[in-house]
Parts: C-alpha cells; sequence; structure tokens
C-alpha cells in the first residue's frame, strides 16, 4: 500500500537498500538501525547525480514515499520514532507530513533536527544514526484514516537513509529538555558561548538559558528554569524563570533574568 509521488517525473526515488550509498560526495554505510540486517529506507541524492558532470546541472529532489491509512481511532496521543542518518545541501526541505482526510490538508514537521547544511545530522559517525520523535497527536488522535509521507526537496547532493518507523502514544507527562546554554557576555551585540579558567581581569557575565517542549498530553503547570551556581560547595545563585503553563505540544525557550558574574577568583560549578 505505499506509493511514491514524483511530481516532476524525475525518477530519484526512495528505494529500499542495503549496502553502502555510493555517489560523487558519498561513501556512507550501511544504517546502523535496530533492524539493520533487513535494509533500510534511502534516497541516494548523490548517487542519481553522479553521472552529471556538473554541481549546476544536478537535478534538485523532490520526492515522497506515502504510507497507507493507518488507524489511529482508539488512540487519545500519537508519537512517531523514527531512525535517520542524513546530509544535505542548500535550502531543503525535510518534512514529515500527516493527513487525516485522504490528502485535501497537510501538517508539516521539520526532520532536519537542527542540522546545518553538510554536517550529518547530529553529528553521528558515518553509518550510524539518531532518532528523531514527533508528536503528532493533535492531527492524528482518534482519527481512523492516518497517512503519513516523508519529503526531500531542492537539495542536488548527499543522502537520507530512514528505518524502524514506529508509531505509539506518548506519556501523560513528558517534558523535555533539548539544549542548554551559559553565554558568556562580551559586551557586543552577539554573546561568544561558555568559556571556562576566565582570567579575572577579563571576567564579565553569563546568559543562562534552556530549550523545552512538552512531549507529553497533559498541560504543565508552573514549568520554570531553575539554576543554581555554587562555589566551595556553597550555593551563591539560584534563580528561576517565571513559572508558566506549558501545553502539549509546544516548545519555548526560558531564561533566567539575572546573570550570573563570577566576582572573585574561584573554582565555580
Amino acid at each position: 500500500g505505499w506509493s511514491f509521488e514524483d511530481p516532476g517525473d524525475i525518477g530519484n526515488n526512495w528505494h529500499w537498500a542495503n549496502d553502502t550509498l555510493k555517489g560523487n560526495y558519498t561513501n556512507e554505510p550501511p544504517l546502523n538501525s535496530d533492524t539493520k540486517a533487513n535494509g533500510f529506507l534511502a534516497l541516494n541524492l548523490d548517487g542519481y547525480n553522479k553521472d552529471i558532470g556538473s554541481y549546476n546541472d544536478y537535478i534538485p529532489v523532490n520526492n515522497s514515499i506515502l504510507s497507507p491509512p493507518i488507524d489511529c481511532s482508539g488512540h487519545s496521543s500519537v508519537l512517531v520514532r523514527l531512525a535517520q542518518n542524513f546530509r544535505y545541501w542548500s535550502e531543503a526541505e525535510m518534512t514529515f507530513e500527516v493527513t487525516n482526510d485522504g490528502g485535501s490538508h497537510w501538517a508539516s514537521f521539520d526532520m532536519k533536527m537542527g542540522t546545518l547544511y553538510s554536517e550529518r545530522v547530529g553529528g553521528i559517525a558515518a553509518g550510524e544514526k539518531v532518532d528523531l520523535y514527533l508528536n503528532l497527536t493533535d492531527v492524528a488522535a482518534g482519527l481512523p484514516q492516518v497517512q503519513f509521507k516523508i519529503t526531500w526537496r531542492n537539495a542536488r547532493l548527499y543522502y537520507w537513509m530512514i528505518d524502524d518507523i514506529t508509531f505509539m502514544e506518548g506519556w501523560e507527562n513528558d517534558v523535555q529538555m533539548l539544549y542548554y546554554e551559559a553565554d558568556y557576555d562580551n559586551g557586543t551585540e552577539d554573546n561568544e558561548g561558555f568559556f571556562y579558567s576566565v582570567p579575572k581581569t577579563q571576567m564579565s557575565g553569563y546568559d543562562l538559558m534552556a530549550v523545552f517542549r512538552n512531549f507529553g498530553n497533559a498541560e504543565q503547570w508552573g514549568t520554570h528554569l531553575n539554576v543554581k551556581v555554587t562555589k566551595n560547595n556553597q550555593i551563591i545563585f539560584n534563580e528561576n524563570t517565571v513559572p508558566y503553563n506549558f501545553y502539549p505540544t509546544i516548545t519555548d525557550t526560558f531564561r533566567i533574568a539575572k546573570q550570573f558574574v563570577p566576582a572573585e577568583f574561584g573554582h565555580y560549578r
């Protein structure tokens, strides 16, 4: 019941693979997924373009693989997990799209996981995988005819591997910290990131933040970020962001309003 969507009739389709993906700029071993023995889903864009002489003549990808209908009517929440490994170039779109009305309307979820162009997703080694989780509850829960498609558009280089696409129910309570940062304030418009072993004569403040998402089914009351700093095992800084109600599927940034400034020589944690 699976099908391809190839709007330009180019033929550079997703395919089932079980060996190394090769091209002018690609030599990627098979995806090290949980079920690697029976292969994986792949779109070897670099392989499709390997016989074209100039990059400017490479054919940009525009291809999707579409699932058959999935019955989610008995489930109050729907998550999807999949293993992936990819590299892309340029302003590529890499999306997980969901419909519950036969394709009249689609919800779109980005699958890049913050990866910059020309980098391997998650900074992983060749052939390894990262797990992507998406919360589809708003567009899939309680509905009998849910379909998804995985789409790659507007890239001319590299590859994408996917395996072990798994649907599951979510937890009631699941707040996740996706990223955190202690950012050194250098007195200019753009902070410099984290520094340690800073000479006292160069000392400035640190801006503190974290990114959270509510991946569960329940609203979370009073959600906040707390940061403590210790010196000589004594708490010298203990600050919270303003608590607020954190709704399901929301991702947001929490910033501590007060800067932390190490005033003396010492070891801080």
